[in-house]
């Protein structure tokens, strides 16, 4: 069963450093800095959730701001990889 530890962090770009594997810490930011920010935390948490289809919409939401495309794209392929491995 695969299990990710929560911790909060200062900012965002912190998380952007978190490991997304089974048993490793997931960083979630204490609170949105921006609207593309916000859409990356929905993604998190509907991932965390279990619910990677949805989590994969506000991901890709996010891209559409420049400030989290990046982070979107990480998620992004990282939940695509996750769900052809089924």
């Amino acid at each position: 069963v695969a299990r990710a530890t929560i911790r909060r962090t200062g900012s965002l770009r912190d998380a952007s450093t978190a490991r997304r594997e089974s048993g490793e810490e997931i960083a979630v930011p204490a609170a949105p800095e921006t609207v593309g920010d916000a859409k990356l935390l929905m993604g998190i948490a509907f991932y965390s959730q279990k619910r990677p289809e949805q989590a994969r919409s506000w991901f890709s939401r996010a891209r559409g701001h420049a400030s989290t495309r990046e982070e979107a794209d990480v998620w992004l392929r990282y939940i695509d990889r996750e769900l052809e491995s089924g």
